[in-house]
């Protein structure tokens, strides 16, 4: 049961910190950032009734390094703990280097700040980091409007005086996603204006305002090559965007020099735009869990799994233990027991020698009267 409620509060878990992260990408009705979905619990730490002192708090980091398994820390002496792992009894060493306070680094998805005041040798402390975690999730929004489901960021094409569009080529630049919110919201208008020679050296692209600072200010792009569609950032430059939201988009079509692409603030969340609630929605199949090899989805069908496995393996060990009952108490029975049918046979035995003797005694019976009747 300990091991079912671990890993339903691992899903638990899951869900509640990849949505809440989600959501914060987001903007609301109101324009507003988007807050946590739901409520993430605090990690349970129990101290060993007998510790002569020490105090340990833990918090949660990386959600993919999680486990459902309970966790043990205990106090070696000097600077030293060593924190084992229930589930296989894997251990980490922990040098404090003498400081107390003292925060770990992240060890299966959470660090540990242990304060080793009055702590002596044996002293243990049990960490439960997914524990409780499904009894303790609570729903924070109770208005839709609340609800982030628009992008925060969304794209443009360059447009004259009157509204029209400026740009005299095909170009276009899908809406873009974000991972982060860092750099956001942005300062200015990103614009992205299409060169010859966007780099320098010859290659043309889109040189970049309000955005990237030198040399990550532009981005290659060939019309006769890359029309079809090519996505930023390029894998030659992955984390040119990571202090703008870690921005990511696609450009396609054919622009001439000077045309303009823009990425800005999304002002007008209230009109179709559901990109953020798509990428909720979607992240029930992404794998983000257990060393990003399953998602929330695969950890809870697996749970789901195990509990049956187990229940059916605990039905088939009751009706073994039940037919073993019955054989015994037959046994008893045969030693000590009462048995019907040779019972019932006993019983008509009876019945006909009853029957036999009342007979015998009303021919006695009938004897006597006929010699009285002959004496008289």
């Amino acid at each position: 049961l300990d091991t079912t409620r671990n890993q339903l509060g691992l899903v638990a878990l899951g869900i509640s910190m990849q949505m809440n992260q989600q959501h914060q990408l987001g903007i609301d009705l109101d324009g507003d950032v988007g807050g946590a979905i739901f409520s993430t619990p605090e990690i349970q730490v129990l101290g060993n009734a007998n510790n002569s002192g020490g105090a340990v708090t833990a918090s949660y980091g990386t959600l993919s390094d999680l486990t459902a398994s309970d966790y043990e820390l205990e106090y070696d002496g000097g600077n030293s703990y060593t924190l084992r792992r229930l589930s296989d009894n894997s251990t980490t060493s922990i040098d404090t280097g003498g400081a107390s306070p003292f925060t770990t680094a992240e060890i299966d998805g959470f660090s540990l700040t242990i304060d080793s005041s009055g702590v002596a040798q044996g002293d243990s402390f049990l960490i439960r980091p997914s524990r409780g975690a499904a009894d303790s999730m609570q729903l924070l929004i109770d208005d839709v409007r609340g609800f982030a489901a628009a992008g925060r960021l969304q794209s443009a094409v360059a447009i004259d005086a009157s509204g029209n569009p400026a740009n005299s080529g095909t170009a276009v630049i899908s809406q873009p996603s974000i991972s982060s919110g860092s750099g956001l919201p942005l300062a200015a208008n990103m614009v992205f204006s299409f060169s010859d020679n966007a780099d320098g050296a010859g290659n043309s692209g889109f040189v970049i305002s309000n955005g990237p600072a030198p040399p990550n200010n532009y981005i290659l792009y060939d019309p006769a090559t890359e029309s079809a569609g090519k996505s930023f950032p390029s894998s030659a430059n992955p984390s040119q965007f990571d202090s703008f939201g870690g921005l990511n988009f696609r450009i396609s079509g054919t622009p001439t020099v000077g045309d303009q692409l823009i990425v800005r603030n999304n002002t007008n969340a209230a009109t179709g735009d559901n990109r953020n609630a798509l990428a909720l929605a979607a992240m029930q199949s992404q794998d983000r869990m257990l060393n990003l090899s399953a998602s929330y989805s695969d950890v809870y069908s697996q749970l789901v799994a195990g509990v049956g496995a187990s229940t059916r393996q605990a039905e088939a060990s009751l009706a073994a233990q039940e037919g073993l009952l019955e054989r015994n108490r037959a046994s008893q029975e045969e030693v000590s027991g009462v048995n019907l049918d040779e019972e019932a046979a006993k019983l008509v035995q009876f019945q006909q020698a009853y029957q036999a003797s009342a007979e015998m005694i009303k021919v006695a019976n009938s004897l006597f009267d006929t010699l009285l009747s002959a004496v008289r």
